[in-house]
C-alpha cells in the first residue's frame, strides 16, 4: 500500500482497526505485547487503547503474568459494543445467525424455503426473521451494527442488485440490499456467498495466519470460490463470475442485440439456462461492446494526436488588422502555415481521451452503456473534425451451430 498518500486520520482509523483486530485474535493482550506485535510504539498503543476503552469497544479485565515489576493490564473485545446480524439465502433455506462484537454467535434460526413461491414472499420472510431475532433478544436497533447478506451471483456489488440468479426464477435485477435495510433500518452489506465464505475463513477458519487464500465450496447446484487477498476480496474485473466475458459464447437473440449466454462449465443448453441467460445478458454486452470501443478509439485517438501535435509546432494565425488602403501581402506569407486546429479541438481530444481510459471502469450497466454512447459520438467528432477514418463498431463473430463465439482481437 502506498502510505504516502494518507491522511493522519486514515491512518489512525487503520491502526485503530489493527489493535481491535489483534486483540480479538489475541483473546486477552497488553499494551505492550500489543505495541510489539502491531509495530507501534507504546504512546501510540496507548492512545488508541484508550480511545477504543473511552468508545466502549475494548475492555480491561485484569492482570497477566508479570516477568518483573508491575503485572500488566489485559485488554480484550467488548462483547456488548454491538450487534451483527447475518443473512445466508440459499435455494434450500433461510439461515440468519446474531452475533455480539465479539464474534460470538447468540443466535441462529434456520428457516426452510421454496423458491416457487417467489421473490417477495421469500424477501417478506427475511425481513420478519430478522425483526424477529431483534426482538426476541431484547436489542436496541441502535446497537445493530449492520446487517451481512449473502446470496447467489451474478450481482452487481456497487448498488447491491441480484441479477437474475439461475436458481431463483423471477428474481430479475433485486435490488436486496436496499430493500432489506430500508425495511429494517439498518445498514446493509451485500456479497456473494463464496467470496463471504472465503473472508469468515481467512477471520476465523483454520487459514494459520496466511494472508492469501482461495476457498471453493461444492454445492448442489454448482461450484463455488472465492479469494482473499490480506483480508480484503479479491473481486477481479468487474466482480468476476459472469462479468469474465472471454469464456463467454454468447447468441444473438434479437435486434438490438441482446444476448443470451452459457459458460462452458455448466454443459448445459441455452434452454436449460435461459433465466440466467438472458439475466447477464445486457450487463456483458455493454462489456464487450466497451473494450470494442475502447480498443478503437485509442487508435483514433492515436491519430488524431498526431495531427495535434503537428499542429502544435506551427505559429497561431495573426489576427487581422484594419488597413486603409489595400496591400498584397509579401510572397512569404502566402504560403506559410497557421495552426489549423482550435482550443475547441485540443478540448474535444481530451475529453474523449478520458472517456476512453475511465470506460473499462465503469461498474453499472446503465452507466457503461451511456458511456460507450458518449464516446462513441466524441470520436466521431474528432473523426470529422481531423480528417481520420470513422471506426467500424461492429463486433466480429463466427458462427458455429447455435452459438456465436465473439472475436475480440
Amino acid at each position: 500500500m502506498n502510505y504516502r498518500n494518507i491522511n493522519s486520520m486514515t491512518m489512525k482509523e487503520m491502526n485503530a482497526q489493527s489493535v481491535v483486530n489483534a486483540v480479538r485474535n489475541f483473546g486477552q493482550i497488553s499494551r505492550r505485547d500489543l505495541a510489539a506485535h502491531i509495530g507501534l510504539t507504546t504512546a501510540t498503543i496507548t492512545n488508541l487503547v484508550n480511545e477504543l476503552i473511552e468508545k466502549e469497544l475494548l475492555l480491561e479485565t485484569g492482570s497477566g503474568a508479570s516477568a518483573g515489576g508491575r503485572k500488566p493490564i489485559l485488554l480484550e473485545i467488548n462483547p456488548y459494543a454491538g450487534y451483527i446480524i447475518g443473512i445466508e439465502l440459499n435455494t434450500a433455506e433461510l439461515i440468519c445467525i446474531l452475533s455480539n462484537f465479539k464474534a460470538e454467535i447468540l443466535e441462529k434460526v434456520f428457516i426452510n424455503i421454496d423458491v416457487k413461491t417467489g421473490k417477495d414472499y421469500i424477501i417478506n420472510q427475511i425481513i420478519e426473521t430478522v425483526n424477529a431475532v431483534i426482538e426476541k433478544n431484547g436489542l436496541d436497533r441502535n446497537k445493530v451494527l449492520g446487517i451481512g447478506f449473502v446470496s447467489a451471483g451474478p450481482y452487481e456489488r456497487d448498488t447491491g442488485v441480484m441479477i437474475n440468479p439461475p436458481n431463483f426464477p423471477g428474481w430479475h435485477y433485486v435490488p436486496i440490499r436496499q430493500i432489506i435495510e430500508n425495511a429494517t433500518g439498518i445498514k446493509t452489506y451485500f456479497e456473494k456467498e463464496t467470496p463471504a465464505a472465503a473472508l469468515g475463513e481467512y477471520w476465523f477458519g483454520k487459514t494459520n495466519g496466511n494472508k492469501r487464500i482461495l476457498f471453493t465450496n461444492v454445492y448442489e447446484v454448482g461450484l463455488g470460490g472465492g479469494m482473499v487477498i490480506n483480508g480484503d476480496v479479491f473481486h477481479g474485473f468487474r466482480d468476476g463470475s459472469y462479468h469474465n466475458i472471454f469464456n463467454w459464447n454468447f447468441v444473438i437473440t434479437d435486434q438490438k442485440k441482446r444476448v443470451k449466454l452459457i459458460k462452458d462449465i455448466y454443459g448445459v443448453t441455452v434452454s436449460q439456462r435461459s433465466d440466467y441467460a438472458y439475466g447477464a445478458a445486457a450487463s456483458l454486452w455493454e462489456n464487450m461492446q466497451a473494450r470494442v470501443i475502447a480498443s478503437k478509439s485509442k487508435d483514433v485517438l492515436a491519430k488524431v494526436k498526431k495531427k495535434l501535435d503537428a499542429d502544435a509546432k506551427l505559429p497561431e494565425k495573426p489576427e487581422p488588422t484594419p488597413s486603409t488602403s489595400p496591400t498584397t501581402p509579401p510572397a512569404s506569407s502566402v504560403s506559410q502555415q497557421f495552426r489549423k486546429y482550435t482550443s475547441e479541438d485540443r478540448a474535444l481530444y481530451e475529453k474523449a481521451k478520458s472517456e476512453c481510459n475511465a470506460l473499462l471502469s465503469i461498474g453499472s450497466t446503465s452507466t457503461l452503456k451511456n458511456a460507450n454512447i458518449k464516446l462513441k459520438s466524441d470520436i466521431a467528432k474528432l473523426c470529422k473534425i481531423f480528417s481520420v477514418s470513422k471506426p467500424n463498431w461492429r463486433v466480429n463473430y463466427e458462427k458455429d451451430s447455435n452459438q456465436i463465439y465473439v472475436n475480440f482481437n
